[in-house]
């Protein structure tokens, strides 16, 4: 990749594209986000010219609110997220432009940039190419971090899944209203409840009562129609969310016995609901943003299977990761073996669930949960 080139005059907003390839971002963080408003609107679809300004106008490393004491000009990721910029509403694509940038410093592409002061740009055509190595960096540094969490997991490092015995319902009442970030959990199925609906709606509006509205929750059922339909009808009726896909995880590898009359099932659905203000899902591989996702029955479980519909690790880290970020609150109702908090806890997130099955307990304090039977 070479350093700049030639670029046709170009006012945008209060920020200056100069002949000689370079940008000026605008002196304060108002002109700026007026400057990125064009640039979103297609005054000037220079991706370099994005990433210089939100470069130079956001602070490094502070993705959340500003702190009370706070003395500089600079917007936090969060507060520039805030001002609904089309293309720059969620935190992931802010991070995404500031990195890319940093990776032009690093690779000697260009340099900072500062509000006020003219910066080069890197041709247009190399644009494609530095994203490419930003994902591909980026991914490595997940998978770094991943490894780290596992690690600090498996030394006792972290602190373990809070996990009581309790019923759903009464658990659930007593968690603050709006204070959860994802809701992830496998309830009884609909052979083994008496009255499916009069179950479903008890315990899926207290649940979802306890989502922030930026919230999301992912819940397994099985396939059987009467139980889709009651989930949908339950779902459906909650204000202030979006129940968002009928997701199904495809497990291939469990074909059982020949069906005479009716077609074998092999997947099992995944009700997905999002919150009002949710933000993207955390995921640049289309390819596992799909409503079928595929993990063999068998597929890896920490510590070997413990439940015949116990999912597979992979299934619930993916997830996980989507929908939340490190230090969010998630929580399982309906524990079982804890497969969902555990993972949970692996990924940096703070897990708590319950469960009624004392032989459930036990087998998830055996795999690494602390669990309150008092």
């Amino acid at each position: 990749m070479t350093i700049a080139e030639v670029i046709t005059p170009e006012i945008i907003g209060q920020g200056q594209l100069l002949p000689s390839g370079t940008i000026v971002p605008p002196a304060t963080p108002e002109a700026a986000v007026e400057s990125l408003r064009h640039l979103a609107d297609g005054i000037n679809a220079g991706e370099w010219a994005t990433a210089a300004v939100i470069y130079a106008i956001t602070e490094r490393g502070t993705p959340g609110p500003r702190s009370v004491d706070k003395s500089t000009d600079l917007l936090t990721i969060t507060e520039l997220a805030d001002k609904k910029i089309r293309g720059l509403k969620s935190r992931d694509a802010i991070i995404r432009y500031r990195g890319i940038w940093q990776l032009a410093i690093d690779t000697g592409l260009a340099a900072e940039s500062q509000m006020g002061v003219p910066c080069v740009l890197p041709t247009k055509d190399s644009w494609s190419e530095a994203a490419d190595a930003y994902k591909a960096a980026s991914k490595a540094v997940r998978t770094d971090e991943l490894r780290a969490i596992e690690a600090a997991a498996m030394t006792g490092a972290k602190t373990k899944p809070h996990i009581d015995l309790s019923d759903a319902v009464t658990w659930l009442r007593g968690i603050e209203a709006g204070t959860v970030d994802l809701l992830i959990t496998d309830p009884p199925y609909v052979t083994d409840v008496v009255d499916l609906p009069a179950f479903v709606n008890e315990w899926v509006p207290a649940a979802l009562a306890t989502l922030k509205s930026s919230g999301r929750a992912f819940i397994f059922t099985g396939a059987y129609p009467i139980e889709i339909h009651t989930y949908l009808t339950a779902l459906l009726a909650v204000e202030d969310v979006t129940v968002a896909n009928l997701m199904a995880w495809h497990y291939p590898d469990t074909l059982g016995p020949d069906p005479a009359y009716d077609y074998k099932t092999t997947w099992q659905a995944i009700h997905h609901i999002r919150g009002i203000d949710a933000t993207p899902l955390r995921s640049d591989v289309l390819t596992e943003k799909t409503t079928i996702q595929k993990f063999n029955m068998n597929s890896k479980i920490l510590g070997g299977r413990r439940h015949e519909w116990q999912k597979p690790d992979a299934l619930a880290e993916r997830l996980i990761v989507h929908a939340t970020q490190p230090g969010d609150l998630v929580i399982d109702p309906f524990n079982g073996t804890g497969t969902f908090a555990l993972a949970a806890n692996r990924l940096g997130r703070v897990a708590r669930g319950c469960e009624m099955s004392e032989e459930m307990l036990a087998i998830s304090a055996e795999r690494g949960c602390d669990v309150h039977t008092d």
